[in-house]
């Protein structure tokens, strides 16, 4: 079922410090026990010519006799003359990259409760890794550069950072069967998943990270069959028959679910003990029925002005269950169809991102007029992870990558049966709590 050993990639988001010129100044309180210290730049300086500079040096000194399982080994890979064109989407990701996240800002509390750190300059940056294999080497590459730059720099991770985690299958697509099973599980383990991270990355007011659970096309109700006529409206090179799959057995109604199981608090049916009193945790607390009637696709919509305030009799408010739903991505055959379904109907991205399957992009190779390869423009083939929490902690990066690659191997691995299984305890988990 999958097409290749499991890969990653991670993207950092944080603050970081600078001084102008070597003028003593007091420490800010936050920074008075870091080992690292502001970035020492001069008037005249380029501000983010000097950030990616220092940041480099750094990560390459820690990097340098230590380096991962790259999925990318050498430049000829992505040679635009001799390479393997199924690499040329990842010449940007063969090293460390370092750019700017203007969304990831210093909070004004940080300045009002502490007004040294008005005296320095904080400047946002990104941080990627490259396409690594999910390996001990490359899981101990990333903690060592993250080590690295707490150690080296003074770095503030306000709630407007995020922490993404890419899953991929090296230089190849996901495979449609993965992709699917991927979609299933993601939509149906949306609300427990959620529990993993604070409440500002999963609550109204973020819309970086937005639940596919509860405000997708599928969530909407939308039927494959639906969603691929809309991909062929938009484009004559969309084919709905370029990948048959087999539909999959459907479990049955919500109605048909069994009655939840009453165990006992804190021990699970395997005898693991949980640190959480069963049932106790929620996954979404907040859901906006504005923002759902908001989110409701074009073609779904009635005349001129949808749905946004009121709704109409007969339709419903509320999003698709988890059985119906998962019923629909497995009685779905293209990848762009699933693609559509798990996305927003505006261009945001969800809390899972699937947009690099969208039929614009999916099995596309970018080229110019004259229908050369343009190597840099070449779209990714991962699946992001949007939801979790910016961190500077290596320990909880690392475990973050973990998780994404585990959750995305069991659903390649696990059987149908198996699956359909777990999707039903998803069910029982959101209506009773798990």
């Amino acid at each position: 079922m999958a097409s290749g050993p499991s890969s990653v990639g991670i993207e950092l988001e944080f603050i970081i410090g600078l001084k102008v010129g070597d003028r003593p100044l007091d420490k800010p309180r936050m920074f008075q026990n870091s080992p690292g210290s502001p970035i020492i730049i001069e008037p005249t300086d380029d501000t983010q010519d000097i950030i990616r500079m220092r940041v480099k040096e750094v990560i390459e000194a820690a990097v340098e006799g230590h380096k991962g399982d790259r999925v990318v080994t050498s430049a000829k890979e992505v040679d635009e003359v001799e390479g393997d064109v199924n690499a040329f989407h990842l010449k940007k990701y063969m090293e460390w990259g370092v750019i700017r996240d203007v969304t990831v800002t210093v909070p004004d509390h940080i300045v009002r409760e502490d007004p040294i750190m008005d005296e320095y300059i904080w400047e946002d940056v990104e941080v990627y890794t490259p396409a690594l294999f999910a390996t001990d080497k490359s899981w101990a590459e990333i903690h060592r550069v993250v080590t690295a730059l707490n150690k080296n720099f003074w770095i503030i991770v306000p709630e407007s950072a995020g922490l993404h985690v890419h899953y991929g299958r090296g230089k190849q697509w996901i495979s449609p069967s993965h992709f699917r099973n991927l979609a299933a599980f993601l939509y149906a383990a949306d609300p427990i998943l959620a529990q993993m991270h604070p409440e500002h990355r999963r609550g109204l007011d973020n819309f970086w990270c937005e639940s596919n659970r509860l405000y997708s096309v599928l969530a909407h109700g939308a039927t494959g069959e639906e969603a691929s006529q809309v991909l062929k409206s938009e484009s004559r090179g969309f084919h709905s028959a370029l990948i048959q799959l087999t539909s999959l057995e459907a479990p049955g109604s919500e109605s048909e679910l069994p009655p939840p199981q009453v165990i006992p608090s804190g021990k699970s049916a395997r005898d693991f003990v949980s640190i959480f009193r069963r049932g106790s945790l929620e996954g979404y607390t907040t859901f906006s029925e504005l923002r759902f009637l908001a989110t409701i696709p074009s073609f779904m919509r009635r005349g001129q002005i949808p749905l946004m305030f009121t709704s109409e009799e007969g339709e419903s408010n509320e999003p698709l269950g988890i059985v119906n739903a998962s019923q629909e991505l497995f009685s779905t055959a293209h990848p762009s169809v699933i693609s559509y379904l798990m996305s927003l109907s505006s261009a945001s991205r969800l809390a899972y991102n699937f947009n690099a399957y969208k039929h614009t992009t999916y099995k596309v190779v970018e080229t110019d007029g004259a229908r050369n390869v343009i190597c840099e423009s070449q779209p990714k083939r991962t699946v992001e992870f949007r939801q979790p929490a910016g961190t500077m902690n290596p320990e909880e990066v690392v475990a973050h990558g973990k998780v994404v690659v585990r959750i995305c191997d069991i659903a390649a691995n696990k059987s149908t049966e198996d699956l359909w299984k777990l999707i039903l305890d998803f069910a029982q988990g959101e209506t009773h709590g798990s």
